[in-house]
Formats: C-alpha cells, structure tokens, sequence
C-alpha cells in the first residue's frame, strides 16, 4: 500500500491528468489523506479513500487497504453501516488479511454482536498467531460474554508475547478480581503500576481489590490518587466512600454524596454504593430510594440487585429476596460475596 506522505490534497480531488508524475504526486497525496496522515479530518479520510477507490488503480490488498481506512473514518463518524459494508468488502478483496477481520471485529463487538466480534478475532488469531493485540481483543470479547477463564486464558496469551503490554495486564487483572483471584489481581495490577506508575484504570482496580481484600488504607490511598487525576470521578469517589467508612473516617459521606452529584446518566454505582451505606445505617427509605435509582440507571447490575435483595429480607420480602438473589446470581456467581467484601461485616446486620 502507497503510504509516501506529501502535501494535503486539494478540497475537491480530480483524476489525475495524464503522465506519471502528476499521477504519482495525486495517489500519494490521496493515499496521505485517506491513512490520516497529514493532519487530515474525517471527511478528508473519507474524501481519499473514496477516490482511491472510485478512480484510483489500486488492487487486490491496496484497494483492500482502502476500504478499511475508508471504513475506519466512517466508524469515527458513526456511520456503522458504511464502515461495516466497507470492511466486509476488504475482507472479499483480500480473504487471508487479518486488518480487515480485525477491523469488523472491532465495530462488531462495539455494536454487541459478540458471537460475530469471536469469528472475527479467531479468524486474526488463525492468520497472525502471533498478534498479541489479538488476543487481548478476543480476551475482551469472551469477558464480555461471561467466559472469564477463556478471556484470562487469551489476556494470558497476549502478555506471553508483550510481556508488558499493560493493556493486557490491566484486562487480566479486571478479570481475575471478578473470579476473586484477588492475589492474582493484585499481581496484575501491581506489575501495569511498575511499569507504568500513573495508569489510573490500574490504580482503580488495584484500589477495588484491596479494599476487598480488608487492606482499607492501602485502598484510600489508590483512590486518593485516582481523584488526583480526575477528581470527578464518581465510582472512585463512591470507593473512596466505602474506605473511608470503612476506617472510621467521618467525612465519608461527603465522598458518596459527590459521586452522586457527578454521576453520568448511566452510572448506576454511586448510587448502589450509597445504598449499602444506607444498608448498613439502617436508613431503609435511602436505601430503597437509591436501588430505585440504581436499577433504573443498569437493571442488569448484579451488585444492586443483590442490594436490593438485602432491602427486601429486611422489610420481611422473604420471597422478593430470594427472586434477586437469584437473578444476581445468575449474572455474577459469587455476587453474595462480593458484595459483603466491598461493604464489610456490618452490611450484613
């Protein structure tokens, strides 16, 4: 594929005039438009690529190459459909190029089709087995459908070939904390900190693990860093919240109220975190009123349902607890536990 950069192309690209230096310069500056280079916008992406394609002389794995830049710029837009039909038509240009399955793997999983996003990355693995990214995709995608072993199976595999690909290490470590590895989580987590002291998304989930597995100072202290960075990030204040309770702090309730005030409107855990909180100070309206607007925001989320079930037992609901348990259950196993590590002894009083 051409990838010689040169001057942007003009607002409206023409086919080249005859000769070959004038149509050398054009292709190259159409193929420098259509790869991003250049400072180009999408619509310059999109505007090189489609003329590439359109009136370029490009075959098999180049015009191949175009489709999928075309398709990457039309998925920055979001236009799924176009960056969808693009890729599958490089993937019918160039059958044994693993970019065009791991592009559609991409959009695939982004768009929930999981069992299409697995056929994807499989089919990368298969051409390219050597492709750590590849793995840690597909270690995404089985993680997503509930597969933890298979997920840390492949993050296992990814790092085997970059052993310090942090991406990895941080996936893995997320997915050894949800089977309650917590050792093994907190291997992860520590190992992405060494090399790479400031990754916030490892000192989250290092924090998370530590504060289930009782080490309250060392949980504060990871989180204290975490809000250094983004101070308005609510399930962090939310953790912070439950730490500080946890120690005795008489603030913490300043924290849990904060990651309320600053929760985007899908994020159901600053809310469920105060309600275990309220849980646990017997305030059983709060409690309620939080799970109300915790399951509004994620019906699916494990933690509030088993909350919720708490809630119930207590108000004497012995059938509607049992049901959310259940339902909690089924979409995390070991939810009961969880849930009393996060919170502590007393949530179950």
């Amino acid at each position: 594929m051409r990838k010689v950069l040169a001057v942007a192309l003009c607002a409206s690209v023409a086919a080249p005039a005859a000769g070959p230096v004038v149509a050398r310069t054009v292709y190259d500056e159409a193929w420098a438009w259509c790869i991003g280079a250049d400072s180009a916008t999408h619509a310059h992406r999109v505007e090189g690529c489609t003329w590439l394609i359109r009136h370029g002389d490009q075959k098999g794995k180049d015009l191949a190459s175009a489709f999928i830049n075309l398709g990457q710029a039309r998925q920055d837009t979001r236009n799924p459909a176009v960056a969808l039909a693009s890729y599958e038509r490089a993937i019918q240009l160039d059958p044994q190029g693993a970019l065009g399955y791991a592009s559609r793997g991409r959009l695939r999983q982004q768009q929930g089709d999981h069992a299409g996003a697995l056929a994807d990355w499989n089919r990368v693995i298969h051409l390219e087995p050597r492709a750590g990214d590849a793995y840690n995709a597909r270690g995404l995608v089985r993680a997503s459908q509930g597969d933890l072993p298979g997920a840390i199976a492949d993050y296992t595999a990814a790092l085997r070939l970059a052993p310090r690909a942090t991406e990895a290490l941080v996936n893995r470590g997320q997915a050894r904390f949800e089977t309650r590895d917590i050792k093994g989580a907190l291997a992860d987590y520590n190992r992405t900190l060494t090399l790479s002291p400031n990754r916030t998304d490892a000192l989250e989930g290092r924090g998370l693990a530590r504060l289930v597995a009782g080490n309250l100072a060392g949980a504060r202290a990871d989180f204290d860093r975490v809000l250094q960075a983004d101070p308005y990030a609510a399930p962090v204040l939310s953790n912070r919240c439950i730490a500080r309770h946890r120690l005795g702090e008489p603030r913490a309730a300043e924290d849990c109220e904060a990651g309320v005030a600053t929760a985007l409107p899908q994020t159901a855990w600053p809310h469920a975190a105060r309600a275990g909180l309220r849980l646990m100070a017997h305030d059983l309206p709060g409690a309620r009123a939080d799970i109300v607007e915790a399951m509004r925001r994620d019906p699916n989320n494990a933690s509030t349902m088993q909350l919720r079930a708490l809630l119930r037992a207590r108000l004497g609901d012995t059938a509607g607890a049992a049901a959310d348990t259940q339902a909690a259950r089924a979409i995390q196993p070991q939810v009961e536990a969880r849930v009393a590590e996060i919170f502590g002894a007393g949530l179950g009083r």
